[in-house]
């Protein structure tokens, strides 16, 4: 009986430990913040999020940078959003076309680049 109980805490303990690396592994990955692993897990959503929104900059900056630099058109003065009063629900269809060259821009991208972007300002 005493061994099976050992057995049990010991199989507790090496998922205890599995858990501990899996989410130290994950914070690590969105450099999230706090002092507590329990911080941490709860920063990543946050963490999350910037990335994602530097991506989308990235992304825009990128597309724009092909624009002007393909058509010549001085684009960096640009107002950025639809003209007028439109809603940009109206634009989804167009939005939509662009998915390839989207993820062609998201090709040229460095992934690692526009993360450490985000996390070191680099």
């Amino acid at each position: 009986m005493l061994a099976h109980a050992d057995a049990r805490v010991a199989a507790l303990e090496a998922q205890l430990q599995a858990l501990q690396q899996a989410a130290n592994s994950a914070d690590e990955a969105v450099n999230a913040r706090g002092a507590l692993l329990i911080d941490r897990l709860q920063d990543i959503p946050n963490r999350v999020r910037e990335v994602a929104t530097h991506g989308v900059r990235q992304g825009a900056a990128t597309a724009l940078s092909i624009a002007q630099v393909r058509f010549g058109h001085e684009l960096r003065y640009l107002q950025p959003g639809f003209p007028g009063e439109d809603d940009p629900a109206d634009y989804d269809e167009l939005i939509n076309d662009f998915e390839g060259a989207a993820e062609a821009v998201g090709n040229i991208v460095d992934e690692d680049g526009a993360v450490n972007n985000v996390f070191f300002g680099r």
